[in-house]
This record gives structure tokens, C-alpha cells and sequence, in this order.
């Protein structure tokens, strides 16, 4: 008999950062989004997960920032190692905690898209070309290194790299 296909590989942790341009003074700085990937496939082209899992120092403010996006991905496989998705989601940061002058921490809220293209070159192993806006619903909310205002739309793009198991 032929031997049984291979198991699915339900599960993918990585790796991203996606870089964009936020306002400072009379020009930009550079501003980066990023962490963590753990998701989570109920089918080949249905994922649930969490991205950008990260605690850091807010550049603009010296305060810390962690937070998490909670997301949903739909995938469409062109070829097996081809596979453009859009993910939807809430970013959700909590900005100041540990803060030295005693500042109460808040909660930073951002609806996201992320676009992209992941090509999967050996089994198991994924990179992505991925672009995404988020858009602030609250006061504030922050990128990995920057606090954006109630209002602001952040575009960025990037690489994510991921380990895939069942």
C-alpha cells in the first residue's frame, strides 16, 4: 500500500517586523511593528492567531508598551509553496507600564489588514512579504517604538519568517 500523506501542519510560530514612517517635528522617523507570531489552522486556508507578541520602550515617550493582535487569516494556496493571505484583526497595546514618573498605563486599540505573500521553500518553513495598516480608535496607541494619536492611520510593510507543525 502508499504510504499515508503527510500530517496537516495545523500550527506556525515566527517572527516579523514590518517598518513604516511615522511624523516627527518637521520630517519622519523610521517606526517599527513587530514580534511574535503564534497561529493556530482549522483549515488549509482558515488560521486564528496571535501576532506581534512584544514588550518595548516607546521611542517618542520613554514609557514600555506590550501588547498583542488578535487575528483572523484567510489563505489561497496558488501552489502549494504559494500562498497570498490577508489577515484582519486588533492590535491592542498596553502603553506605560513600570513607568518611572508614576503615570497611569493605557490601552491603545488599532483595527489592522496585513497583506501578503508567504512562499513556503521546504516543508515546515515559511517567509512572508507583508504590508498592513492600522488605524488608532483610541486616544493613542503605539508601534513597537512609537505612540501614534487618536486618528492615525499606520502603514508599514516587512518580512515574517515561521516555523510550521502539527
Amino acid at each position: 500500500p502508499p504510504p499515508p500523506p503527510p500530517r496537516p501542519l495545523r500550527w506556525r510560530i515566527g517572527a516579523g517586523v514590518l517598518l513604516g514612517s511615522v511624523p516627527a517635528g518637521s520630517g519622519v522617523e523610521l517606526s517599527a511593528q513587530g514580534g511574535i507570531e503564534l497561529a493556530w489552522s482549522a483549515t488549509p486556508w482558515l488560521a486564528v492567531g496571535l501576532r506581534d507578541v512584544m514588550v518595548a520602550p516607546v521611542v517618542t515617550s520613554g514609557r514600555v508598551s506590550a501588547g498583542a493582535a488578535v487575528f483572523a487569516e484567510l489563505g489561497w494556496a496558488l501552489r502549494p509553496w504559494l500562498v497570498p493571505h490577508a489577515q484582519l484583526g486588533v492590535d491592542l497595546r498596553v502603553m506605560g507600564i513600570d513607568d518611572p514618573r508614576g503615570r497611569a498605563a493605557r490601552v491603545g486599540v488599532a483595527p489592522m489588514v496585513i497583506l501578503g505573500v508567504r512562499a513556503l521553500p521546504a516543508r515546515g518553513f515559511s517567509v512572508s512579504l507583508q504590508t498592513g495598516l492600522h488605524a488608532v480608535v483610541t486616544d493613542a496607541w503605539t508601534t513597537t517604538t512609537h505612540a501614534l494619536p487618536a486618528g492615525a492611520i499606520g502603514w508599514s510593510a516587512g518580512l515574517s519568517v515561521a516555523a510550521h507543525f502539527s
